[in-house]
């Protein structure tokens, strides 16, 4: 993954659409954007931590976002990405779009089993949660800014 911002959430060039994403990963700690976007009611969930890091902090690579148009197929949610993720309300332009952010050097093993080749920019969220009932449902978007100009290439983008 080079310097692209890899998104559950993510506005690419595939779509020819000026859509309204706002994003914001400035006004909530990663556990709050967590809480209050993520979790519904009936889900007790502790333990969250970014990168390895306490999730009580604000980061660049996890926020909210809105989608007032649905453009993604979600029109609320949380976002993540290898990068700052207020790219991702900017439309797809260039095959290196990306926001000047420290350098993440946070690995996960678990990651770089599913690619057996390493991983780089990743973004790891991690928590533990209780369900109430016995049924628990995400509805996620993948998408990738690396879309499509590093097809086939050896860069590619991983979520697991």
């Amino acid at each position: 993954m080079r310097n692209g911002l890899l998104a559950l959430i993510f506005i690419s060039s595939v779509f020819s659409l000026t859509a309204q994403v706002v994003v914001d990963n400035s006004s909530q700690t990663v556990s709050d954007a967590i809480q209050n976007t993520l979790i519904g009611e009936g889900v007790d969930v502790f333990n969250i931590t970014i990168n390895g890091l306490p999730g009580n902090q604000i980061n660049v690579q996890a926020g909210t976002f809105s989608d007032e148009n649905g453009s993604v197929g979600i029109n609320e949610g949380f976002i993540m990405g290898s990068g700052n993720v207020t790219m991702a309300s900017q439309p797809n332009t260039s095959g290196s779009s990306s926001l000047p952010v420290s350098p993440f050097t946070f690995n996960d093993p678990d990651l770089e089993s599913l690619t057996n080749v390493p991983v780089n920019d990743q973004c790891v969220i991690q928590f533990d949660f209780i369900p109430q009932g016995d049924t628990l449902t995400f509805n996620y978007v993948f998408a990738s800014e690396e879309y499509p100009e590093f097809v086939c290439s050896g860069f590619n983008d991983v979520f697991g």
